[in-house]
């Protein structure tokens, strides 16, 4: 089985901001600290201006992720997928993606 990780920053998937979701979902698990979530309201609103240097965000939070169990990063996302995204994929997009 494939899998993908869609982040869809501008909302064509998903009726929700993944970003936002994904730090609620950390932050309700005791992953995050209040400094984090504040970090990532601050990089969403540069994003919605569009003054984020998205690169240097994912290379800095892709390091903070070394070391973990690629077993349990793969049930967190199928947890937060399945209880938070997976009911906000539009209909147009199921379309799309089965064709």
């Amino acid at each position: 089985m494939q899998r993908a990780a869609f982040f869809d920053m501008d909302n064509t998937l998903l009726r929700v901001d993944t970003g936002t979701s994904w730090t609620k979902f950390l932050f309700s698990r005791g992953e995050l600290s209040k400094t984090m979530v504040a970090k990532v309201l601050y990089w969403s609103a540069l994003y919605k201006l569009a003054l984020l240097d998205m690169e240097t965000v994912f290379v800095n939070l892709c390091k903070d992720l070394e070391g973990d169990s690629e077993r349990e990063m793969i049930e967190k996302c199928d947890a937060w997928f399945r209880d938070h995204i997976a009911q906000h994929i539009t209909l147009a997009s199921r379309v799309a993606i089965d064709r």
